[in-house]
């Protein structure tokens, strides 16, 4: 930030064009030392010029009509907001974390028309509230068929009638699919209980139930304990297009919903818990997170307002100075900006998802550091000229020394912003949509509505009006305004000045301290090498469930008893005559005992035409036809087979072939095993006298979002970085300058994903967002004190001081309210909510580090040389008068000490 305002800070001059002062040299400088005007510097030079111009032009008017502007303002701002009408909130996961050109989905549109919708799946588990007890036990069988009669009996009121678990459930030959331990005693829960040699019973039929009992101990005649239960339940699913949430059943959601309620209340009566895992009952936990965090945004906008109140005010006893109705404005203008945003965003029809809520935080951290630097230089320029420029003047000068300044800074993190809304996955480029608009939302509203407020406010403070009261003036105590007991004095924003312009300066810019500090800075980058290397790629819907929800206790028993470790994974064949699968049946024969006996899949498949081929039938048909006809004889006479096969006609159309496929290890490990799955199918849709082909599993839709992440990843990286770096080229003017920062935002980049490992954070979808956020946040902590080093004088350590005494401030003052903006994120339910807040945490420190420290270091020992001072004069670079070969000060410089020498700073 502040690329000309820099130029300003660092020589103390308004502007070339408004004072003849001439600039002292520093003791021991020479006229070698300064670099002439090249290419680079007449093109920023020329923007310099054109923006400033703007800016000041754009000043002068607001200036002049300061209300016009706030309610011109106000109304755009309604305007936008229209657009609100057409708010649409996306949460279903497939259409944001899954990229929508994917094999998936291409599979999906060609699968579902024809064997419908994938069924719901719930799990209730039985166990007791002390781990290792033994509930198969009569009161265990009790608590079992009493979860088992809540389902069956349940009453659930929907769209004015009643609905039962009759009409939601999946049907298999008329009866609903739900399977549990009773499976072993044909579902009769009661029979189970009464059955005397159950234990007998259970071990003769344990291939029936070994899914649904957890924590076995088994002699070698009978099963003697069972620490956890498992019913599964098979819910029907018609979808419908639903506004604003995951398409669904709206019947299904209801009965669910109804259903988790009433388990859990029954869960509450004695030791032997019951505890509902259901799909919607899941999301619902999950989506009332984000209601309860969003309640923190209240917080942290009171955090941020005191914060800002405290930086741009001073401690008056007239109150008069205290500027609180600034800061009001200054939020006012991140509030605007959000509805502008979110407006605009609806109107064109970029839907609400769950990431984007995390931007209300996001963007006050990052707007206020605008307001920062306005007010710092109208309050500079407001001292040099000691207050006696009228408020058009002063406004017009502020807005064209800073405005320039925030202007670079927006557009680079916008142009970074909207090279990620390229990105093929929607969670992504929907967030760097809102982020990119809602960021120029914020600079707009800043140089027009907080800078009429500011002229406003400059009035006021010039009448002895009392902030926030401007009806009443202060009265006069007796004292000098400018001195004394009753003067205004700093806040403690002048802490920070003290830290970040004398300390730093001198710690860090010692020959000793300037070892210390790379020594550091090598210490964490090479902690990020090895913690990238450890990091894992892993993502876990369960993640967004509160850690306080009743589903916890769900989470836990699953992992501990139960296979969570395999997911419904089928493979699809389709031909356009018998004579395709005749020809077949090799290749299905061989696709049927790779895939069976793959790793891959958790045991055998279920194929029947397999099954079929094992028969006489099967083996004496002539032809094609004759064998299609007995195959389908063979359904008719066996339920189970004919649901998975399809005729039309005496033709068969389909065949499906349904398993299981593992989910082992991290999301590399899943991807390779959807790759490996599909591999199955190549041999048949590698012969077009062969039947095609589709392995496919509901969840592969989402290891395709990861299978594309990575990629997605470096290249939103790699495109926002060269975004970054060009602009850091114009606005620098000196490629070296730019280099090192843009060395410092890779080493940020690099270190943030590193130090993931270590704040437990994995490689996914929500933590790519955050690295593609810290390029455009990570330059304004470098790129400004890289500017102020090329436009200071004196050595290359005198010039990284006087960077850090100027600048850094500013700096350190914009990572400070970023960080408060999202503090509060840190005691948040919701998973997105704390993982923004440690990304963001890292990326504050690790910037204002490497900003206010390394920089510098850096800058002392290979920093380019000074850039002379030159007069833009009709398209050409008028040098300088050469200053006299006299050292000494020259009037209306500033001494600022730095170290045993004294650098005169005109």
């Amino acid at each position: 930030r502040l690329w000309t305002f820099s130029s300003f800070l660092a020589t103390r001059v308004p502007s070339a064009m408004d004072t003849g002062v001439q600039e002292s040299p520093a003791p021991h400088s020479s006229k070698k030392s300064e670099a002439q005007p090249g290419l680079l510097n007449k093109i920023s030079d020329h923007v310099n010029h054109g923006i400033g111009e703007f800016f000041e032009n754009l000043g002068g008017h607001i200036a002049r009509r300061p209300k016009q502007t706030i309610i011109g303002c106000l109304l755009l701002t309604g305007l936008f907001s229209i657009g609100l009408v057409r708010f649409r909130v996306e949460a279903n996961p497939e259409k944001l974390y899954v990229p929508q050109d994917s094999q998936s989905i291409k599979d999906r549109k060609v699968i579902e028309p024809i064997w419908g919708f994938r069924p719901l799946v719930g799990s209730v588990f039985i166990a007791p509230k002390s781990s290792g007890t033994n509930i198969f036990t009569d009161a265990g069988i009790d608590r079992l068929c009493s979860a088992i009669s809540i389902v069956e009996t349940l009453k659930v009121s929907h769209d004015g009638g009643t609905i039962t678990w009759q009409d939601v459930c999946l049907k298999q030959g008329g009866q609903c699919m739900i399977n549990s331990p009773a499976n072993a005693w044909s579902g009769n829960c009661l029979a189970m209980k009464a059955d005397a040699s159950r234990g007998q019973t259970a071990k003769t039929n344990f291939a029936q139930i070994r899914e649904y009992v957890g924590g076995v101990s088994q002699s070698s005649t009978e099963v003697t304990a069972v620490e956890a239960f498992a019913i599964e339940l098979f819910f029907k699913n018609d979808e419908e297009e639903v506004a604003g949430m995951e398409n669904h059943d709206p019947a299904v959601r209801a009965f669910d919903l109804k259903l988790s309620d009433e388990l859990r209340k029954a869960s509450n009566q004695g030791d032997i818990r019951i505890l509902p895992y259901f799909a919607w009952a899941e999301t619902t936990e999950q989506d009332g997170a984000i209601d309860n965090d969003v309640g923190l945004l209240s917080i942290g906008y009171v955090l941020l307002f005191l914060y800002t109140m405290t930086v741009m005010g001073k401690i008056d006893k007239r109150f008069v100075q205290t500027r609180v109705s600034l800061a009001i404005a200054a939020i006012t203008a991140v509030i605007m900006a959000l509805g502008a945003c979110f407006g605009l965003c609806s109107a064109v029809g970029i839907p609400f998802q769950l990431v984007v809520s995390t931007l209300a935080f996001v963007l006050l951290g990052i707007g206020v550091d605008d307001s920062f630097v306005l007010t710092a230089a109208m309050d500079q320029i407001e001292a040099e000229t000691e207050g006696k420029l009228p408020i058009d003047q002063l406004v017009a000068r502020t807005l064209r020394l800073a405005g320039s300044s925030i202007a670079v800074t927006s557009v680079t993190d916008v142009v970074a912003f909207l090279a990620g809304a390229s990105s093929s996955l929607p969670a992504l480029s929907g967030f760097c949509w809102y982020a990119g608009v809602g960021l120029f939302f914020d600079f707009f509203f800043q140089i027009t509505f907080f800078v009429a407020c500011m002229t406003l406010d400059a009035q006021r403070q010039r009448e002895n009006r009392l902030d926030c009261l401007v009806c009443m003036r202060a009265t006069s105590d007796g004292n000098n305004p400018s001195e004394g007991e009753g003067s205004p004095k700093a806040t403690s924003s002048g802490i920070i000045h003290t830290i970040v312009g004398v300390w730093i300066p001198k710690v860090a810019l010692h020959p000793v301290g300037k070892i210390v500090s790379i020594g550091i800075a090598t210490f964490l980058f090479a902690g990020s090498i090895y913690g990238s290397t450890r990091l894992s790629f892993n993502f876990d819907i369960r993640w967004f469930t509160p850690d306080n929800s009743f589903l916890q206790d769900a989470y836990e028993v699953q992992d501990k008893y139960f296979e969570g470790n395999q997911i419904p994974a089928s493979i699809y064949l389709s031909a356009d005559s018998n004579q395709q699968w005749f020809q077949g049946r090799s290749l299905m024969a061989a696709l049927y005992t790779s895939a069976s006996e793959s790793a891959v899949t958790s045991g055998q498949l279920n194929d029947p035409i397999h099954t079929f081929e094992q028969t006489s039938e099967a083996q004496s048909a002539a032809n094609a036809d004759e064998w299609v006809s007995r195959l389908k004889s063979f359904a008719d006479s066996n339920p189970g087979a004919g649901s998975l096969l399809k005729f039309s006609g005496d033709r068969l159309t389909q065949a499906r072939l349904r398993g299981f496929t593992r989910v082992e290890g991290q999301s590399p490990d899943r991807v390779e095993d959807m790759d490996t799955f599909r591999q199955f199918c190549e041999p048949l849709n590698n012969d077009s006298n062969a039947p095609s082909c589709i392995a496919y599993s509901f969840v592969y839709m989402f290891w395709e979002g990861d299978k594309a992440i990575v990629w997605e990843t470096v290249r939103n990286i790699i495109i926002a970085s060269s975004v970054v770096f060009c602009v850091c080229l114009v606005l620098l003017a000196h490629a070296g300058a730019a280099m090192l920062v843009f060395a410092c935002l890779v080493a940020i980049d690099i270190d943030l994903l590193g130090f993931m490992y270590f704040v437990g954070l994995d490689f996914n979808s929500v933590t790519t967002i955050n690295l593609v956020i810290a390029l455009g946040l990570a330059v304004d902590y470098s790129a400004h004190i890289a500017h102020a080093f090329l436009h200071a004088q004196g050595t290359r350590t005198e010039r990284s001081a006087i960077a850090l005494k100027n600048l850094g401030p500013s700096v350190a003052n914009g990572g400070i309210s970023t960080f408060l903006a999202v503090l509060m994120m840190a005691g948040a339910q919701s998973f997105i909510f704390r993982t923004f807040f440690r990304m963001f945490a890292m990326i504050v420190s690790l910037g204002l580090f490497h900003g206010l420290v390394v920089l510098p270091v850096l800058l002392s020992w290979m920093g380019p040389a000074a850039i002379s001072e030159h007069k833009f004069v009709n398209g050409q670079h008028d040098k300088k008068p050469e200053p006299s070969g006299d050292s000494s000060v020259q009037q209306n410089a500033v001494v600022v000490d730095i170290s045993p020498r004294k650098i005169a700073v005109a």
